[in-house]
């Protein structure tokens, strides 16, 4: 059976709408989707034509009744934003060289568009420079944050103070083993989203090229000397159980349904690598269901000759985003 022109051409209007987010309601975009699914499946011949009728007449019955409930983008948005690696190349900022080790605004606003809605909590127990609270604030979401030490909690909160908006956010001092009862002294008894990347296990401790030059320009090279910061943990095994009972903690106060972002890596030190990604995933996955990897690759990164001529080390440009969700 052949197809005319007419026909393959409203197909190709009705994709081109859509991939331009020309639906501006659940219900339009679920019809939008079903719609467009129908013509390929008819263009290509992939169902008889009595299935093909049946799917449709089940679907479009089906769509009037389709809310989303998990954040407030359309389909073309959403779509975007479930790819399982990107590549994210942020202008650098110099309020972040006050911290050794940040994540960019864009990798927050990314994760906050894509599970939660305007007007939701988001925490963040390893807050920082408050990347995680600085983009809720933009987008509308209110946010809090845990931060063991006061120089950073005092930065944080002045750069949150900086940008427009009229949620709540604030930077707290404290240590997240203890999150659900900081948070029930501030009135939150739960939150709809964590976004956080805690220490990659050692690895402000080395002598890397990029710490000296910290060093040698007056920046930190590390967060600290607190004995409860998981950056001083020396033992590997004992990073993993000290990571994972912060989570537990995050956990009993965490929305039912709601998911949690963890920014990791793997880190190379004693020559050799260790899984902190994958251990992390696995340590999670007891308590919280796993969701997905994404992988966040830097292209701008500049290469070193690290063992070049008689042995391999690699230059590790990309970094995990673990996602897990609360069931």
């Amino acid at each position: 059976m052949q197809f005319s022109n007419k026909k393959k051409n409203r197909h190709n209007v009705r994709m081109r709408n859509f991939s331009c987010g020309a639906p501006t309601t659940c219900d339009n975009i679920l019809r939008y989707i079903l719609l467009c699914v129908f013509d390929v499946i008819t263009y290509r011949k992939t169902l008889s034509c009595k299935c093909c009728i049946v799917y449709w007449c089940l679907m479009t019955s089906l769509a009037p009744a389709y809310k989303n409930s998990l954040n407030d983008l359309d389909g073309s948005e959403w779509l975007k934003l479930t790819k399982s690696w990107f590549v994210l190349n942020p202008p650098k900022r110099a309020v972040k060289n006050l911290h050794p080790a940040t994540f960019p605004d864009e990798l927050a606003e990314k994760f906050i568009k894509l599970f939660t809605k305007k007007g939701d909590w988001v925490v963040d127990p390893f807050c920082g420079m408050a990347s995680t609270l600085a983009s809720a604030k933009r987008l509308g979401r209110n946010g809090i944050g845990v931060e063991l030490y006061d120089y950073f909690v005092e930065k944080g909160n002045s750069r949150l103070m900086q940008i427009p908006g009229k949620t709540k956010v604030q930077v707290i001092q404290g240590d997240s083993r203890f999150l659900e009862d900081i948070l029930k002294s501030h009135g939150i008894s739960s939150v709809n989203f964590c976004l956080t990347s805690p220490p990659y296990w050692s690895q402000l401790k080395r002598k890397s090229e990029r710490q000296q030059k910290r060093s040698l320009n007056g920046l930190k090279t590390k967060y600290g000397q607190d004995k409860a910061d998981l950056g001083n943990i020396g033992g590997y095994q004992y990073f993993l159980e000290e990571q994972e009972q912060i989570f537990d903690s995050l956990y009993r106060v965490m929305a039912d349904r709601s998911y949690l972002v963890v920014i990791t890596n793997n880190v190379y030190t004693q020559g050799r690598l260790w899984p902190l990604a994958f251990d992390t995933f696995t340590s999670l996955s007891k308590k919280w269901i796993p969701k997905d990897e994404m992988i966040w690759c830097q292209n701008d990164k500049s290469l070193r000759p690290f063992g070049m001529f008689h042995s391999y080390i690699g230059n590790r440009s990309h970094h995990y985003c673990l996602a897990f969700r609360k069931e």
